[in-house]
């Protein structure tokens, strides 16, 4: 039996998952927040792990594709009501279960085995060892199918509230029928004929949606802590079948969104209402109570919309703004709003992915919306999603296109940045923004990503990048540029287009030297297949790319394995105060040893053949490398007359502040003079 752990470890629910697994010798299986997603997400953690036993919040099973999972034996819904459409789907073929049971109970009070014929869904009976009681007002039990509130006790009653003695004399009674204490749970409920327990809802303003158990007093509360609020009410809405929402009706003149950052300094996300509406004054019942009906539904997405309405400005943002129109049933999605401000929760981003990929192409992870849940931040991550990911949009917005990092804007051909040794085209961030005019593109190395095995010869990698190049910029000219590695591989990819015909404008190469005749090859292979060396190329580069120093000696790990010098390594990086070093993974440096292993290998086999178009060579005036002759070697390679070219800086500094103002400008007169 493997039973899946899909409740944080700090919800309640994850008791039963935990403890039952455990104690019963069953494989207890956990997974990062993104594996958990409701969706295609969590449908392939099921299938990838052979799942066995799953208890899921309705919402969130109604999220999962509806997949045969062969192996999945046990499926529990608890947290909320479920409705008995969704129980039909999912009963056929297996033990579905629905369960009941507050915090205050340890879990899991009451269980009913549904069968697919069911014309409904009680709760069922109480569990081993507890006992279950519907009383009246005055606490004695009702009659079957009469309503009543019910208590719960017997083994597993919590001792009661944390410094609110108060609270837990109200809640935890003395049992009149028994030994022990009886927990009052607010919850109404009636016996059915055959001894079951079906669920009517809340007595008190309590509320579940999407499996948290929400006091709407506590927000109101809170609301009219902020001094522009006089009055607030919030209701639970469900003008969507299935889609319970908060709306926070308000009697004050402020903002939506400041009325949000209000709520979220003292309320968890999950109590922050979807929606927020100012009136004049709150509706009155005859008898002078909030005439709760008579509350308007609200325009949704502009309740909780910051500033003015801005329309989106590119083909990219018109679609994501019409698919978080029809995902949120919002008729004007503007590019500055916020997802979870207009509506949007953590299980509208399975629909937000599954049609951006639909219609895009591209997928997503769930990180990538919460980092960027405006339009105008996220519509840049999924144009880099277009051509990175190799997707083909049906919107006629993209073409395939492979390692491809737009690194900056323009208009006419592009510049293309060639990758060095390490395979990262992001070394060319900052000359990109010195650079002006045309649209500048990074060529990263395939298997960085560990979307394939690292190409080991220049000519095959050149063969690839020629391919992509032409699918991103069909007609040409080609402007070339590449440092270090990058520039074997663009003066490569420049004799593959132009035996093909096509136009090469401009070639440069920066700090490449051609000579392959290296003496010392036998040692510089046997330094390569060394990971505490190589290692040591990366933290260099890191410590040059974000301006952090790293407390790493390569020479004192060297007589480790590979496995445990990139575990030190990533220890390192995750005690620096940068989170983009900290985001190094040990799969993201494996990937990185064997793209660094396959280049060194490919630039050492590399034979240069006589190039017929004009090249420009550009070195590094600190450059330790054999490059003081290496500009009579690429004259020999050349057909056209070169000028030699320095620029300030050695092999890396000549990319950062203030070194690459100079090759900036040196690189935009090249350009402008092709």
């Amino acid at each position: 039996s493997r039973v899946l752990q899909f409740a944080s470890p700090a919800f309640d629910a994850s008791v039963s998952e935990i403890f039952v697994a455990l104690c019963s010798g069953a494989m207890l299986v956990m997974g990062d927040r993104s594996s958990m997603l409701p969706g295609l997400d969590l449908a392939r953690t099921l299938q990838k792990h052979a799942i066995t036993t799953l208890t899921l919040p309705p919402t969130a099973l109604a999220a999962l594709p509806v997949e045969p999972f062969e192996a999945l034996r046990t499926l529990v819904v608890a947290g909320e009501a479920c409705p008995v459409a969704l129980m039909r789907t999912w009963a056929s073929g297996r033990r579905f279960l629905n369960g009941y049971g507050p915090t205050e109970a340890t879990v899991c009070a009451a269980m009913h085995a549904a069968q697919p014929g069911d014309a409904a869904l009680p709760i069922g009976r109480a569990g081993d060892n507890r006992r279950l009681y519907v009383l009246d007002p005055h606490g004695q039990p009702v009659p079957i199918g009469v309503p009543g509130e019910l208590y719960i006790g017997g083994d597993g009653i919590a001792r009661g509230y944390l410094n609110r003695p108060e609270l837990t004399e109200e809640k935890f009674i003395p049992n009149p029928f028994g030994e022990g204490r009886l927990y009052r749970t607010g919850d109404l409920v009636r016996y059915l004929p055959d001894g079951n327990l079906d669920f009517l809802g809340r007595i008190d303003h309590q509320v579940k949606i999407r499996g948290f158990r929400i006091e709407l007093g506590e927000i109101e509360e809170t609301l009219s802590t902020h001094p522009s609020i006089s009055e607030a009410v919030v209701v639970v809405r469900e003008d969507q079948p299935g889609d319970k929402r908060l709306v926070a009706y308000v009697v004050g003149d402020v903002d939506a969104s400041e009325l949000r950052v209000h709520l979220k300094a003292q309320l968890p996300e999950y109590m922050v209402p979807s929606y927020f509406v100012s009136l004049e004054q709150l509706p009155l019942s005859p008898n002078g109570k909030v005439d709760r009906r008579a509350l308007p539904e609200p325009e949704r997405g502009v309740g909780a919309r910051s500033g003015t309405y801005v329309a989106p400005r590119s083909p990219v943002e018109e679609v994501l703004a019409a698919i978080w129109g029809e995902v949120l049933d919002i008729e004007q999605v503007g590019i500055e709003d916020n997802f979870f401000d207009i509506g949007g929760h953590s299980l509208l981003l399975v629909a937000i992915l599954s049609r951006l990929r639909e219609k895009l192409g591209v997928d997503l992870s769930v990180r990538q919306i919460l980092e960027n849940p405006e339009i105008s931040l996220l519509s840049p991550v999924v144009e880099q999603a277009m051509v990175t990911q190799g997707a083909r949009a049906t919107t006629g917005l993209g073409v395939q296109r492979r390692c491809v990092v737009p690194l900056s804007d323009g208009v006419g051909s592009p510049l293309f940045c060639f990758h060095p040794a390490g395979g990262d085209a992001m070394g060319y961030a900052v000359l990109a923004r010195k650079l002006s005019g045309r649209p500048i593109i990074g060529l990263q190395a395939p298997g960085l990503e560990g979307e394939r095995e690292p190409f080991e010869r220049v000519e095959d990698l050149a063969a690839y990048f020629v391919e992509t190049l032409e699918l991103v910029h069909p007609t040409g000219p080609y402007y070339l540029l590449g440092w270090s590695y990058g520039g074997h591989v663009a003066f490569e990819v420049a004799q593959h287009l132009t035996r093909k015909g096509r136009e090469v404008a401009m070639l440069t190469i920066v700090d490449a030297d051609p000579d392959s005749r290296i003496t010392a090859r036998e040692e510089v292979l046997k330094q390569i297949d060394e990971s505490w060396q190589l290692l040591g190329s990366v933290a260099f580069y890191i410590e040059k790319l974000f301006g952090v120093r790293l407390p790493y000696s390569p020479e004192d790990w060297k007589h480790e394995s590979d496995s445990e010098q990139i575990e030190r390594f990533v220890r390192v990086l995750n005690g620096v105060d940068d989170p983009r070093a900290r985001a190094f993974k040990p799969v993201h440096l494996r990937r990185l040893l064997a793209v660094y292993r396959a280049n060194y290998r490919a630039a050492l086999a590399y034979e240069h053949e006589r190039y017929s178009g004009p090249l420009n060579f550009i070195r590094a005036a600190e450059s330790e490398h054999l490059l003081q002759s290496a500009f009579e070697r690429w004259s020999e390679l050349s057909t056209s007359p070169l000028e030699p070219h320095i620029v300030p800086g050695d092999h890396r500094s000549w990319l950062a502040e203030p070194n690459v103002e100079t090759a900036a400008r040196l690189i935009q007169e090249l350009i402008d003079k092709a």
